[in-house]
């Protein structure tokens, strides 16, 4: 009775060892794969779209929004660029 339960649990436990040992090796390759994949993908942005380092200016933008502006002048000149668009 307990070898039948072993069989349908999967097999003895060397059994099991094993094919973790398998999936563990399986895992590594994957893993160094995805590695090589991950880096010729950005190598390739890179070559797409060059990286700009963010200026001062910008980044300050970012964080605390344009200096010295209204939030009602912004959304009027954010208006009539839509409307110059088409309202697009």
């Amino acid at each position: 009775m307990a070898s039948e339960e072993r069989a349908e649990a999967g097999g003895s436990a060397d059994e099991m060892r094993r094919r973790i040992e398998e999936l563990e090796q399986k895992l590594t390759k994957v893993s160094a794969e995805r590695d090589e994949y991950r880096k010729a993908a950005y190598e390739f942005l890179g070559q797409l779209i060059p990286y700009e380092p963010v200026t001062e200016e910008e980044l300050q933008v970012l964080m605390h929004g344009p200096r010295g502006r209204q939030i009602a002048d912004v959304l009027a000149e954010f208006q009539a660029d839509a409307e110059a668009d088409g309202g697009r």
